[in-house]
């Protein structure tokens, strides 16, 4: 739950970077996405204190490798990000795969799920997010990257039979509520909070 930190943490270090005022509805937008995620995916605040910083750390990098690559992407393009990001990965799992040795699927189903967690949830997801963040700026885009918890809970419910509770529900209006203020408000917005400085 705490990873989910980041769109926050994003939106907040985008409008310091970037001199640029956040409006007090981006900013309820990404604290009601905060929620929903929270509400969604069953959020616990116990927790042991080096999980905790765990945590929190894995939102802080996730967040930076979401604003460097916005700088990316604007010069170089989604195609080239996501290929730099999918190589720098590969590279990684190939050195644990020489260090631990190999482990390949036993079945023709185990390849297929293998090649579309391959093309699907990596090379269309990375490339995809990389072009919503050109589009939409990176706080924008990790805001509507917290839909992934409702994808997840609506598809556990359409293929592996799992239920959706209430508080599911609203965690998922929350985030859809948050998702759509996004997308109908402009840069031009008339309450806004100033950067420090």
């Amino acid at each position: 739950m705490l990873l989910y930190l980041y769109p926050i943490i994003v939106t907040l270090l985008s409008a310091l970077l970037s001199g640029r005022s956040l409006s007090h509805r981006r900013l309820l937008a990404v604290l009601a996405a905060l929620a929903g995620t929270g509400l969604a995916v069953g959020g616990s605040l116990a927790g042991s204190l080096p999980g905790i910083i765990l945590g929190i750390g894995a939102a802080l990098i996730y967040s930076i490798y979401i604003l460097v690559g916005e700088r990316v992407t604007k010069a170089e393009g989604a195609i080239a990000s996501g290929t730099v990001v999918m190589l720098s990965g590969g590279l990684v799992y190939g050195l644990l795969v020489l260090w631990r040795g190999p482990s390949w699927p036993a079945s023709s189903g185990g390849w297929v799920a293998v090649g579309s967690i391959a093309l699907l949830s990596t090379v269309l997801a990375i490339v995809g997010f990389f072009a919503a963040m050109r589009r939409l700026g990176a706080a924008d885009a990790a805001t509507f990257s917290t839909l992934e918890p409702i994808v997840t809970v609506v598809l556990a419910a359409l293929f592996l039979s799992e239920g959706i509770g209430a508080w599911q529900a609203v965690g998922g209006a929350l985030i859809l509520s948050a998702v759509i203020v996004l997308a109908r408000s402009g840069e031009t917005e008339e309450s806004t909070i100033a950067p420090p400085g």
